[in-house]
C-alpha cells in the first residue's frame, strides 16, 4: 500500500492506519495528464480498502511476519 512507504509491517500503528484511512476524504490523485488534483471517497470505499487491509494484516500475523492484528 503506497501510504505505508517502506515501513515494515510491524511498525504500522493503529494511529498510521487511522491517519491512512482519514485520507480517503481528500485524497491527491492525478488525472491522465499528470495535474494533480483532490478527490474526495465515500466512507464505502475507505471500509472496502479497511477490510482489505485488515485480511493482509492477518495472513500476516499467520505467517508469523507480526505478532498481532
Amino acid at each position: 500500500m503506497p501510504f505505508f512507504g517502506d515501513m515494515p509491517l510491524d511498525k504500522i500503528t493503529e494511529e498510521a492506519v487511522n491517519d491512512w484511512l482519514l485520507g480517503f476524504k481528500n485524497r491527491k490523485v492525478f488525472d491522465k495528464g499528470s495535474n494533480e488534483t483532490t478527490k474526495q471517497y465515500h466512507n464505502t470505499t475507505a471500509n472496502t480498502a479497511l477490510g482489505t487491509f485488515t485480511v493482509m494484516m492477518s495472513e500476516a500475523v499467520r505467517r508469523g511476519l507480526v505478532a498481532s492484528n
